[in-house]
């Protein structure tokens, strides 16, 4: 609904143009999500993004093609021998591992895999992807903020119950509660007061609670490592063709990818002339947190001429990256053009709950409570793919627990 998702819409006279401003697209490095996308649950709104993919450096005008890397192999794990000393081997793992989520230019494994890796996106765009799958099964949401969740213990004839009450008076019961939001402070603090309030005998002896306490802990530490991430819309009014891609990751500029959204969108075979097309550009981390510095430092903005003043810094590097291929030097003058700041884009480090090739703390569960924690930054990597894998062993947990009781 939100987050590295996120979705938006800017109306042009009749137009009404529908963006990612977050994540451009899916890619499949782990068959378990592979399967997610190939499953019927998907069909019909998933779809595989084509075009141009390359990677664009900061000088000159060439692009390098993405199927030249993926067929180098540079953001491969390497094979390791098989008389390798196990803990070595998983230590290599480890640090390639780590090297790869770093890369700049591997923007959500975009440079992963062999060179027949597929990029996917939802028929309306990513950002539609999780609505329409709501839809789908009449799942329905509701936006407010958590006042109060708390947990009552089971006792004879009933099982444990939560009940939930949010900012605008809603007050509801439920069976298991799954935690899924960007917070994790909030989590350790849900999990502190369970500790506290409903012990359970398993999860109070001595070892299981001390284990808990340290990941509360790891928790709370999380928010302090947290990268912001900047989105650039621009909506221009004609195609422009003379881009000679539909993406590219980025290397040694301030941005780490740029997208011609309306790829996604468009499939006509040649484009009308006169139609608009909207480019997204995503910055740096680097980038990112000098903007954040910069604009702090300027007094007396309140939070919309901080995006603004931040719109025309990322429009200027823009006009930097992409103006050299034009015969003007510059790019077309855009439509619409908008900034926007996503203040947790990702946390400098990860929990790493996972060694390599292991998936068992995808998602962290307590039955007893009925208790189901899951987000992208329990293990190795951050992405949608893993935010997908983390919530599917969530909900595939608590499928169990009410089987169990049913």
């Amino acid at each position: 609904l939100g987050g590295m998702a996120s979705s938006g819409r800017v109306k042009l006279g009749k137009a009404n143009i529908r963006m990612d401003v977050g994540a451009q697209f899916m890619v499949a490095t782990d068959q378990r999500f592979q399967q997610l996308l190939d499953s019927p649950i998907m069909a019909g709104l998933v779809r595989e993004w084509q075009g141009r993919f390359g990677v664009l450096g900061a000088r000159g005008g060439e692009v390098l093609s993405r199927d030249v890397v993926l067929e180098s192999g540079m953001m491969r794990t390497p094979s390791r021998p098989s008389n390798a000393r196990a803990d070595k081997e998983q230590e290599a793992d480890e640090v390639a591992e780590k090297e790869q989520s770093q890369s700049p230019i591997n923007y959500y494994r975009f440079l992963e895999g062999s060179r027949e890796q597929r990029l996917y996106t939802g028929v309306g765009g990513v950002g539609m992807l999780v609505p329409a799958l709501l839809d789908r099964f009449s799942v329905k949401t509701h936006r407010a903020s958590v006042q109060e969740l708390s947990f009552q213990l089971p006792h004879v004839g009933h099982c444990g119950c939560w009940t939930l009450q949010t900012s605008c008076g809603m007050i509801q019961a439920f069976d298991a509660v799954v935690l899924a939001n960007h917070d994790p402070s909030f989590v350790a603090g849900v999990i502190e007061q369970l500790q506290a309030s409903a012990p359970d005998p398993e999860l109070s002896q001595p070892a299981v609670a001390d284990v808990i306490s340290k990941f509360a802990d790891r928790l709370r530490d999380l928010p302090g490592t947290a990268r912001s991430h900047y989105s650039l819309t621009l909506v221009f009014p004609r195609p422009l063709l003379e881009l000679p891609f539909e993406a590219a990751s980025v290397h040694g500029t301030e941005f780490s990818f740029v997208s011609r959204d309306t790829s996604k969108h468009d499939h006509t075979p040649a484009p009308c002339a006169n139609a608009h097309e909207c480019w997204i550009l995503q910055t740096s981390h680097g980038f990112a947190a000098t903007l954040d510095r910069d604009i702090a430092a300027m007094d007396g903005l309140d939070g919309p001429q901080r995006l603004a003043e931040a719109a025309s810094r990322l429009s200027e590097a823009a006009e930097r990256l992409l103006g050299r291929f034009f015969t003007t030097g510059t790019l077309p003058a855009a439509l619409h053009m908008r900034a926007r700041r996503f203040g947790r884009g990702s946390f400098g480090e990860p929990l790493r709950l996972n060694p390599p090739n292991s998936t068992h703390n995808d998602a962290v569960t307590f039955e007893p409570w009925k208790l189901a924690v899951c987000g992208d930054f329990l293990g190795q990597r951050q992405g949608l793919q893993e935010a997908a894998l983390s919530g599917t062993m969530a909900a595939n947990r608590v499928a169990q627990w009410a089987f169990q009781q049913s």
